[in-house]
């Protein structure tokens, strides 16, 4: 259940709400294990079959459960969905409510749900310095504590594509490396914080 390009980090199944996540190749950062669930880890992943659904824990339930009936009938059981810090900043308790509204929902559908953090495409480089992350802990810490014992949860993607954005692509050869540095300082980070919860 990833998009084109596959090269967001993941945290899966693990016993004992132990998690593991496993960063982009990309940006050489190991797998490691996370608290996030108290489910045994699956053997065998090979039967998800999923989609990206970009604005699904935004939508009207009505739209959300024709949507995902559509996916039920393609043999769908997974969708991939992008959060937003910014919007749980606006709103968190309606954001909350929203999101464990979708899982819920395509958990009755027999769809699995795997929420992706953050996302690399539209990363703002002011939210990767030290001094922005306890803003970002608060809301991380707020999306874990509400789904992470919810049966529809599959597992955590970190951030999606970290390394496909203009503050990424658009760096000089000489500034390039420190960039790639603070997203991989970034991600490190909140690796290490997703472990703590």
């Amino acid at each position: 259940s990833h998009s084109r390009r596959s090269t967001c980090p993941v945290v899966e199944r693990a016993p004992a709400m132990k998690k593991s996540v496993m960063m982009p190749a990309a940006m050489m950062v190991l797998a490691s294990a996370v608290s996030a669930v108290a489910v045994k880890p699956l053997g065998d992943y090979s039967f998800i079959r999923g989609v990206c659904y970009p604005g699904g824990w935004r939508g009207d339930p009505d739209i959300v459960r024709r949507d995902l009936g559509y996916a039920r009938r393609l043999q769908l059981n997974s969708t991939r969905i992008w959060l937003s810090p910014r919007a749980y900043q606006q709103d968190a308790t309606g954001f909350i409510d929203r999101l464990r509204s979708y899982v819920r929902v395509s958990h009755s559908l027999g769809i699995s749900t795997m929420p992706i953090l953050f996302n690399g495409n539209s990363m703002n480089p002011q939210t990767l310095p030290p001094d922005s992350w306890p803003g970002q802990e608060a809301y991380v810490k707020a999306v874990v504590e509400a789904l992470k014992n919810e049966p529809g949860l599959l597992m955590w993607d970190l951030m999606n594509e970290p390394s496909w954005n203009d503050y990424h692509n658009q760096a000089s050869e000489e500034e390039k490396p420190k960039r790639v540095a603070e997203i991989k300082a970034f991600l490190a980070h909140f690796n290490t914080y997703l472990k703590s919860l």
